[in-house]
């Protein structure tokens, strides 16, 4: 990530055994990644949901997130939840498990 005029992500993806680096940019991080997978997938869909939270009170805690994307057109919720010790990383895991959902009925 890299922030200038918002954040400006770098995404590396494998699809199909091809692996390419897809640059786009966002308000923040999940933003710009989000913006990258559309992108590199040619999908119109709308990251609708977004919540996290902590999994437990202590400072190490890990964090849950969960993504609601809402295809163009279309009223179906597709869902997908990510954990990690990192926020980011565990919303940029939910997307990715969402947009997988969307595509294997797509």
């Amino acid at each position: 990530f890299k922030q200038h005029n918002g954040i400006i992500a770098e995404v590396t993806a494998t699809y199909d055994g091809k692996t390419s680096v897809i640059v786009a940019s966002g308000n923040g991080r999940l933003n710009a990644v989000n913006h990258a997978i559309k992108k590199y997938f040619n999908l119109d869909y709308a990251l609708d949901v977004y919540e996290e939270h902590s999994l437990s009170k202590r400072s190490d805690a890990q964090a849950i997130s969960y993504v609601g994307i809402k295809p163009a057109g279309q009223e179906k919720l597709y869902w997908g939840a990510g954990t990690d010790d990192d926020i980011i990383q565990s919303s940029i895991d939910a997307l990715v498990n969402a947009v997988n959902r969307y595509m294997k009925v797509k």
